[in-house]
Parts: C-alpha cells; sequence; structure tokens
C-alpha cells in the first residue's frame, strides 16, 4: 500500500497525470465550446496565477516561464509550480518549527555572540557568516570541540560502531534511507545490546526512501521489542499535500549527546565497496564528519525537532538530552551545525555557498553530485575566478538522471572559458558535499550546488573555520584527482549533438528543475 502512495507522489506520475489531464481539458472545451473558451480558460488560470504571485517574492525567471506556460498549458505549468516553488508547507506546519527551534539549551545567547566576537578577531567574513546562520536559523556556533573528516566507509562504520559501544545513555539515529545490508546487521547487532544494557534507542527513518527496505514490512515495527522505537519522518498517506516531494535526508548518529556522526555517508554497503576491483575509489564517495563536544548540542536539537514535527504524541523534551557540562578540548575549532529545510523562506544554503565563493580570495574547492546552477551562482564563480581565485569542482561524470547530464554540460563551458578547473569523476558515483575557500572555511553538507537541492530536502549542515580540517580536507579531494579527467573545450566539443540540443532546450525550464 505504501508503495502505490510512494507513486502518487512521485514527481512523474503528477506531471504525467497533468499532461493527461490538460489534453483532455483542450479536447473538451475545443470540441464542445471551440478553441476560444480554451484559451479564455488559459488566459484566466494565468491571471489568477499572476495575482498569487503578487503576495509572494517568488523566482522571477521561474514565474516568467509559468506564467508563458500557463498560456498554453496551464495545468502542467502549475504542477511544475508545485515542485520548484521553495515556499513547503501549511502555514500551521511552519509555525510548529518555528516554535520547535526556539527550543532552549544550556548554551546561551551571550555564549553564542562571545564566540562570534572572538571568530570576528579572525576572519571578519566568517563572522558575517556565522552571525546570519544564527539569526535565521538559531543556529549558533561553538568554539569547545573536536572534529574530524572521515571519507572512508570502512573506517567511518568502525568508528561509528566502536561509538555506539560506549553509549551510556540514548543513542539518536536519524537516516535518509534504510537498507537491509551488512552494515545495517552490524549496528543493528550492537543496538540490540545497548537496549538490554537500558539505554535509549531512537531511530528516525524518511518513509518515502525507506519503503523497500527490508523485505519484511514489518520489520520497523518489529523493533520496538528490542525496545528499539523508531517513527517515520514525514509518514506517506493519502492526502498528498505539499510537503509530499520533500524528504528528510540527513545521516546522523548521536551518542549521549557527546559524539555525533553527520554527512552523506548512510547505511549502505556501496559506501564501502569500490568502484571497481583493484580502484582505489568507493563505490560512493561520500564525506561525514564525527564531532565531539559543544557543538553536539546543535544536531541534537535538529534530531528532536524533526521527531516532533510530524508528532502530536510522545514528543520529545530536548533538556533530558542535553549534557549539563562537556571536558574542554585541546584544540578550538570553530563549529556551526545547522539544518536546511523547505519550510524557511529563504534559501539559506545559497545564500552560504555564494558568501563562501564571494568571500575567498586566494582558493575555492567544490565537491558536488552535478552542478544544476542558477544565475547567482555562476556569476559568483565567474567573478571569484575573474578576481584571481583558483576555483577547481569537482562533479560525477554521469548522472542517475539523463537530463542532470545535459544540463550539468550547458554550464561546464561558460565556467571552463573562465579559467575554472572541472574534474569528471567516472568510476565512482559523488555524494559528498564540500566547499573549502581558502584553506580555512569549510562547508560540509547543507545542499548541492544546485538551485533546487539548495531548499527542497530537510538536510544538515556543519560550516568550520579551522586551517586543520580545511588542509585536511583539501589533501583528500586532491588524492581523487587521479582517477578524474579535467574537462577542456576539446572534450565539450566532442559531445553529440543530441546532448547539445537537448541540454539547450533543458536551459530554458532550468529554472523548473
Amino acid at each position: 500500500m505504501k508503495r502505490f502512495r510512494a507513486f502518487l507522489y512521485s514527481k512523474g506520475f503528477n506531471i504525467t497525470l497533468s499532461i493527461i489531464l490538460n489534453i483532455a481539458l483542450y479536447v473538451y472545451l475545443v470540441f464542445f465550446w471551440g478553441l476560444m473558451y480554451y484559451t479564455l480558460a488559459c488566459v484566466a488560470i494565468g491571471v489568477l496565477f499572476f495575482l498569487v504571485l503578487l503576495l509572494h517574492n517568488n523566482n522571477s525567471k521561474q514565474n516568467f516561464l509559468i506564467l508563458i506556460m500557463c498560456l498554453v498549458i496551464p495545468l502542467v505549468a502549475l504542477t511544475l509550480f508545485r515542485y520548484s516553488s521553495n515556499i513547503r508547507g501549511s502555514a500551521k506546519l511552519r509555525n510548529r518549527w518555528k516554535e520547535l527551534t526556539k527550543l532552549q539549551t544550556i548554551y546561551t545567547e551571550s555564549d553564542s555572540k562571545a564566540v562570534i566576537e572572538t571568530l570576528s578577531n579572525k576572519s571578519i567574513l566568517m563572522s558575517k557568516t556565522s552571525r546570519y546562520l544564527d539569526a535565521t536559523l538559531n543556529a549558533p556556533i561553538f568554539e569547545n570541540n573536536s572534529v574530524s573528516l572521515i571519507t572512508n566507509g570502512q573506517a567511518y562504520y568502525d568508528n561509528v560502531i566502536k561509538s555506539l559501544k560506549t553509549a551510556k545513555r540514548y543513542i539518536f539515529i536519524e537516516c535518509s534511507k534504510m537498507k537491509d545490508c551488512k552494515v545495517w546487521r552490524n549496528i543493528f547487532q550492537v543496538l540490540k545490546e545497548k537496549s538490554f544494557a537500558g539505554v535509549e534507542i531512537k531511530l528516525l527513518y524518511d518513509d518515502y526512501h525507506s519503503i523497500s527496505a527490508f523485505k519484511d514490512t514489518k520489520t520497523f515495527e518489529k523493533l520496538f521489542n528490542h525496545s528499539i522505537q523508531t517513527k517515520a519522518f514525514n509518514n506517506l498517506s493519502f492526502a498528498v499535500g505539499k510537503m509530499s516531494s520533500y524528504r528528510n535526508m540527513n545521516n546522523t548518529i548521536i551518542i549521549d549527546g557527546e559524539t555525533a556522526f553527520c554527512g552523506q555517508i548512510g547505511m549502505d554497503d556501496d559506501y564501502m565497496e569500490k568502484a571497481h576491483v583493484g580502484d582505489a575509489l568507493p563505490k560512493k564517495i561520500a564525506s561525514s564528519l564525527c564531532i565531539s563536544g559543544d557543538a553536539v548540542i546543535s544536531l541534537t536539537k535538529n534530531f528532536v525537532i524533526n521527531w516532533n514535527l510530524f508528532t502530536n504524541t510522545g514528543a520529545l523534551v530536548l533538556e533530558k538530552y542535553i549534557p549539563k557540562s562537556f571536558p574542554k578540548t585541546k584544540t578550538k575549532q570553530y563549529i556551526q551545525p545547522f539544518e536546511i529545510n523547505p519550510l524557511i523562506k529563504e534559501n539559506v544554503c545559497k545564500n552560504i555557498q555564494n558568501n563562501l565563493i564571494n568571500s575567498a580570495s586566494q582558493s575555492i574547492w567544490i565537491v558536488t553530485p552535478y552542478l544544476l546552477i542558477g544565475n547567482e551562482s555562476m556569476n559568483a564563480l565567474v567573478a571569484s575566478a575573474r578576481c584571481g581565485v583558483d576555483v577547481n569542482i569537482i562533479v560525477s561524470k554521469e548522472y542517475s538522471v539523463a537530463w542532470q547530464d545535459s544540463l550539468s554540460y550547458t554550464n561546464y563551458g561558460t565556467l571552463i572559458k573562465e579559467g575554472i578547473k572541472i574534474y569528471t569523476i567516472e568510476q565512482s558515483t559523488i555524494e559528498a558535499q564540500i566547499i573549502v575557500a581558502d584553506g580555512n572555511n569549510v562547508l560540509i553538507g547543507g545542499g548541492n550546488i544546485d538551485s533546487r537541492k539548495m531548499y527542497s530536502p530537510f538536510l544538515n549542515g556543519v560550516l568550520i573555520y579551522s586551517e586543520d580540517i580545511a588542509g585536511k580536507t583539501i589533501k583528500e579531494i586532491k588524492q581523487w584527482l587521479p582517477s578524474a579527467t579535467q574537462l577542456t573545450t576539446k572534450i565539450l566539443k566532442k559531445k553529440n549533438f543530441g546532448k547539445k540540443f537537448s541540454g539547450a532546450i533543458l536551459k530554458i525550464f532550468s529554472p523548473l528543475m
């Protein structure tokens, strides 16, 4: 039944249905009433849409394209608008989220201001970004932390299992996609042992992405027998609403509020397997962080917010899961965890990414699954390159969807002509989301360099100011380059005409993708 509901939610089904209904509307009005009545209906829908837009400050290019389409295929246009607009959810849900973000922790507003003042002496631009995140998302910055970057799947799971075994009070797991695999079975074994020892365990999974996680459809209910409480995020129902396509993409594990793992590495054996026999790269390239210290407070708060967001009973009380104090760390690493989601009116992810790109004076390293960027991000990259900044971008060579490949290649030519280096990795699928600016500013997660994925998912990101972490991240990225191909204008010219033509057509409709 849930698979049928997921089918009703799917973008492909809804667009196809809107096309069929639009054709039916056209045939009915033209055959029984005449073409003039269909034209009047299109104009009426276009006028109503225009009046609605006057009440909202949305993407102007997107709105113009929708208005044009309303005059020809109005039902299809409105369906595309539903999937491309960056304001989602009912007013009730947005108000609930705002209330949940106000949950108080032991970390006060004065503590955050003190850290920002200290950071401003090191980097004014970074402190400005930090103030913006704190003011917009109530996401403070912390300096008493220890953090390490993990890109090796086996090392990540070894660290996770080792840390899970030390849990004394509770374990929170938030995952975008559950899968019955070796990784999950190993983690589940540890969870059973810890639950038997009295450790509180909660598992939050995305309902849409985990439909086919287990052959036994009652697996999640049976976890309750092991004292593992589970909850489906944004539960699928027959009421296909505005939030249907906006899913939880977090992969976070929190142990006792003292240690946390977050990033793109999920519960999937593919992160451990090699792309090919003897290959140096894994099947999936992803990045995750292991964080100890004060910053775990924000990740714990984000988990509690997401757990409580779609529930009316069994809400978690944040104060219960926040440690009273943290041991002082040897090094000061400025870390600011945050979460983007479609309930926020402004595009926080785009603002942060462009701020890092614009503020760079020496170098920029970007790792992203694909490059479906809007004009603002394109202009920021071009401006940085013209200012003499060394801009490097690493993307996947082949994408899961053909149109992503064609559309991405329409952006490559402009960027390469400006001196920006673009590398494609063929053997592996890139899932990492990394930006490193000037060897000290790092953004892990927070969304792809994609005009839509900047706001559509519920997704954690971590902003870091640390020369040590930045240096290690760049070193890790450079290890992937021997397996990558640097694109040139000569290589782009070899692309077949069909891909170039489809890319040009898709460029027109890119604001809706």
